[in-house]
């Protein structure tokens, strides 16, 4: 079981709704997991936290957060 922690920091702008994917992939770059969330209700200069797990039956290299702008507002 892998848990993944991480902290979004918000500029000037309030936003109603923060759409996100976190990947793992493994050491020559195929994806292994992937899990889509959002963040709501976010105030100007706030930093939220966030976190998850997955279970995955193989090492990782590589593990990282992509904001999805177009659905974010």
């Amino acid at each position: 079981m892998i848990e993944i922690n991480g902290k979004f920091a918000n500029s000037e702008k309030f936003f109603e709704r923060i759409v996100f994917s976190i990947i793992l992939k493994s050491y020559d770059g195929t994806k292994l997991a992937q899990g889509d969330s959002e963040i709501l209700d976010i105030e100007p200069f706030e930093i939220r936290k966030f976190d998850g797990y997955v279970e995955l039956n193989e090492p990782f290299y590589e593990c990282s957060a992509v904001i999805n702008w177009d659905k974010s507002k």
